[in-house]
Formats: structure tokens, C-alpha cells, sequence
């Protein structure tokens, strides 16, 4: 299970029990750091924690910070910088030697495009697409800016707040034609903002051929990392589902129907079956 999927689980379940709670996300990182811009993790009033944002130097903080802006109702930047070792809220001395900001953004259950509802659609049509957010702004007139986003898919479809919805996307198709996320300062009518622009990209595809005791620890491994695997086999005593339950497909076939298949060229290809005519 990815750490996304384990947010979308914590969050259902908050929502459920209508437990207020927050989303820290890492929106920009100068030099050295833990985790880089798209971590997440899940606050609740109450402190309860889902995913991380450091190795457990910034959480304690975040956390106080993220049930404040639950209280007040507001997004807020916080900006860590780990290179002042005698800063009391990094604990030890991090040693990470980077700057760290984190927008903390209370959620609303009923918004279909809050953060976590916008992840969800691109887990649930994984395509390449791009989360562009506003983390920042100068313009006082500006400050319901904060927390803007949109969703734009590689199908061109956007979704996302109206607010900005316009120079949002332009700057997400620039981001999905370049596949390399960045940090705008987007110009706008009322002055200019400050943009993460966070590339998403489906799950590495990987097909193992072979269902043996052997292949068992590989698609433990491969799903621990999140990618989507199939396993195929012609035996059926092996290629079960209890015995690979990380795999999102376990495939009987013969080896006559291998010779027509055409494998899929975006996946990575295992050979496993110990078999020199399945291989």
C-alpha cells in the first residue's frame, strides 16, 4: 500500500467520524532535505498522524501548527529551516542543511476539490497530470489566493477552485509538457502568486513471468514501492491470487497464447518461470 492510499483511507475515515483535520504538504525545498515537494501528511484535531513530511524532525512542530489552523479555519506557510542546528523545533540538529516550507490547509469534507479529492481522481485515472497549488502571496488583497488549486489531466481535462482556475492550468500544461515540476510565480490581475506545480505519474507497471517461491518476495517488494504488477503463469496451483495479494492481476497462460500476446513496452518485464520455452 502507497503512502497515498493510506492517506485516502485515513482521510475516509476522518470524514466518516467527522473528525476535523488538516493537510501538510511540502511545497518547496531549498538544498538539502528528507522529503521533497508532494509529501503529504494528515493531521487531526486531536494530533492523530498519517504520512510524513521529514524523518520526524518537523512533525512534532507541523503538528501543532496544522491543529491551530484547524481551529482558526485558515491555510498556513510554515517555513523550516534546517540549517540553524539550535532551532528548538527541529529537536537534535537535523543535519539536513535545507529550507523546508509546508503549507497546512484545514479540510473540507464537502469540497469535491479539496486536496485529497483532487488526488483521488488522478489515483483513480492514473495518467500523467499536474497539481498546481498556491502556497504564497504578497498581495494582501491576495490572501484567499492560498490553497487555490487545479488538476489538470494529460487529457486537458481541469479540475480544481475557479479561482485562479485560469493561469493555474496554463502554467500545468507548460509543467505536463516539460514533465518537470516547478515553482511559478504566476502574474496575475491582482498581483502575482507563488505556484507549486507538482508532476503526477501513474504507478511503474511491471509484469513477472514465472510464479514461483521466488517471485514472491519480488512482488512484495515491487508493491511495497507502489507499482502495479501482473503475474503470469501457466500453472495454475501457483498463479493464484493468495499467493502474490500485492498483485493487481495473477494471469493463467499457456504458452501458446504468449507467442501472439504483444507485451505491453511501458512495463518492465521479469522472467521468472524457470522454464526455458516460457521464458
Amino acid at each position: 500500500m502507497t503512502e497515498l492510499q493510506r492517506l485516502f483511507i485515513a482521510y475516509d475515515q476522518h470524514r466518516t467520524a467527522r473528525r476535523p483535520c488538516a493537510l501538510a504538504t511540502v511545497v518547496e525545498v531549498l538544498g538539502s532535505a528528507y522529503r521533497r515537494p508532494g509529501a503529504r501528511m494528515l493531521v487531526t484535531e486531536d494530533g492523530e498522524l498519517t504520512g510524513a513530511i521529514s524523518g520526524g524532525c518537523l512533525e512534532g512542530d507541523a503538528r501543532q501548527r496544522a491543529r491551530r489552523a484547524i481551529f482558526q479555519g485558515e491555510p498556513a506557510l510554515v517555513t523550516y529551516d534546517t540549517r540553524d542546528e539550535d532551532d528548538p523545533r527541529h529537536g537534535l540538529g537535523p543535519g539536513c542543511q535545507g529550507v523546508v516550507r509546508i503549507l497546512l490547509e484545514p479540510l473540507d469534507f464537502t469540497n469535491p476539490d479539496n486536496p485529497l479529492e483532487l488526488l483521488r481522481g488522478f489515483a483513480q485515472h492514473p495518467a500523467p497530470a499536474v497539481l498546481a497549488t498556491v502556497f504564497e502571496t504578497d498581495a494582501s488583497g491576495l490572501k484567499a489566493a492560498v490553497g487555490q488549486r487545479v488538476l489538470l489531466s494529460e487529457a486537458g481535462v481541469v479540475r480544481g477552485t475557479p479561482l485562479l482556475a485560469a493561469p493555474l492550468a496554463e502554467a500545468a500544461r507548460a509543467t505536463l509538457a516539460q514533465r518537470q515540476p516547478q515553482i511559478l510565480t504566476i502574474e496575475t490581475d491582482a498581483g502575482p502568486v507563488r505556484a507549486s506545480l507538482e508532476l503526477l505519474l501513474p504507478p511503474l507497471r511491471l509484469v513477472v513471468y514465472g510464479a514461483g517461491n521466488d517471485a514472491q518476495p519480488l512482488v512484495h517488494l515491487a508493491g511495497s514501492l507502489g507499482w502495479h504488477i501482473t503475474v503470469v503463469d501457466g500453472r495454475p496451483n501457483l498463479a493464484t491470487a493468495a499467493r502474490f495479494p500485492e498483485a493487481a492481476t495473477v494471469r493463467i497462460v499457456p504458452v501458446a497464447e504468449l507467442e501472439t500476446a504483444t507485451p505491453d513496452p511501458l512495463a518492465y518485464h521479469v522472467l521468472l518461470s524457470h522454464n526455458y520455452a516460457y521464458d
